[in-house]
């Protein structure tokens, strides 16, 4: 069983913590002074320090490692010892829910979902697009999917038409490190797919936490390891973020510029553009490039795959329903057509599934009769 340590004498802090914990199927003890922490505590739980003994948590030289966290029940004073101590806040009761995900035991050890992380090569090439495509599509086979927004401005909440769907974002989630517990049924869902967004205007929750939040590195760490274990499938668009684990998936513009951009950008992150199969960068995998084609972008994929060193896997059609879609909150792949068959086709390539050229030749087919 998971064990943490609460340090407070705030009598309804104590009540509030101990219920999470039973919920969580933790242990937790509580003491009423810092002095009073144990190596073993400090060494291998988590360690809760109340709003109530911060000041004399903020004097003592806790080890860099240790798991520490600030709760309380004033905003106020999470704001003001958050920085002194180094540690995320959690405000009670307000997210109470999320201190049970926090203290919530290891239930599916092992278990690692696959991971694909999508990011365009330059800008406006539909990364964003893509990644919501492909995880609509996987939640359509019946996958446990989730879509991770890593970056700020991707508009996750407003292609899904998600904006006032209840669910924890990452308003509430940016405080999260290490170990999480299980976020099904706490995240937004819409089509069969958990979605950790950017709130988006509309978006419910406490006014004393803010929606315009950035997304700290440990907390996207914590959050996608904890869907890893819960999940089948987690697609990350991953914007500007430089991320190591799981499966690069590089959009490529299908023009001249845009795999030059693409070749840049993958040689700045140490993986692709000269150093061919090889390479990898940091977690050792290939990346692989999906072409973005449409007006003005014919480029071949052989040509693509020579410049950036690459295997490019797809490509990416464009769709005149695409950018209505995107205006009206209808994300790509949600009806039948051409553009759930491309994005078929690529969600079965990204997860190495045998490559079938029936839908392929039925959509060239189709696009001669009825160009788009």
């Amino acid at each position: 069983m998971r064990e943490a340590v609460l340090v407070s004498g705030d009598a309804t802090l104590v009540e509030l913590a101990e219920a999470s914990a039973a919920a969580a199927g933790c242990a937790l003890r509580v003491v009423s002074d810092v002095s009073q922490l144990t190596v073993t505590a400090l060494r291998d739980g988590a360690v809760l320090i109340g709003a109530d003994r911060a000041a004399a948590a903020a004097g003592v030289a806790l080890p860099a490692e240790v798991e520490l966290r600030l709760v309380g029940t004033e905003p106020e004073a999470l704001l003001a010892w958050s920085m002194p101590l180094g540690a995320p806040t959690v405000l009670l009761p307000q997210q109470q829910g999320f201190l049970t995900a926090l203290l919530a035991d290891e239930t599916t050890a092992g278990h690692q979902a696959k991971l694909l992380r999508v990011y365009g090569g330059s800008g406006g090439v539909g990364a964003t697009t893509l990644a919501a495509g492909l995880a609509v599509r996987a939640a359509k086979r019946g996958t446990k999917v989730a879509l991770v927004e890593a970056d700020v401005g991707g508009g996750i909440d407003l292609l899904f038409a998600a904006e006032t769907e209840p669910g924890w974002r990452w308003s509430e989630l940016a405080s999260a490190r290490g170990h999480i517990g299980d976020l099904t049924g706490r995240l937004p869902r819409v089509v069969g797919v958990d979605l950790v967004s950017v709130a988006g205007l509309g978006s419910p929750g406490d006014a004393t936490v803010p929606n315009d939040v950035t997304v700290p590195a440990d907390a996207l760490r914590a959050v996608v390891a904890s869907l890893r274990r819960s999940h089948d499938l987690v697609v990350i668009d991953q914007g500007r973020r430089e991320l190591s684990e799981g499966q690069p998936v590089v959009v490529v513009a299908g023009e001249l510029r845009g795999v030059a951009a693409a070749r840049a950008r993958l040689q700045g992150a140490g993986i692709g553009g000269g150093m061919g199969e090889a390479g990898g960068g940091p977690a050792g995998v290939q990346p692989k490039a999906v072409l973005r084609l449409g007006p003005g972008r014919r480029l071949s994929a052989a040509l693509a795959a020579e410049v950036l060193e690459v295997p490019v896997i797809g490509e990416f059609q464009y769709h005149k329903r695409l950018p209505y879609g995107a205006e009206v909150g209808d994300p790509p792949g949600r009806a039948r057509g051409p553009v759930a068959e491309n994005l078929d086709r690529l969600l079965g390539a990204l997860l190495g599934e045998p490559v079938s050229t029936a839908g392929g030749l039925m959509a060239k087919w189709r696009n001669w009769l009825w160009p788009i």
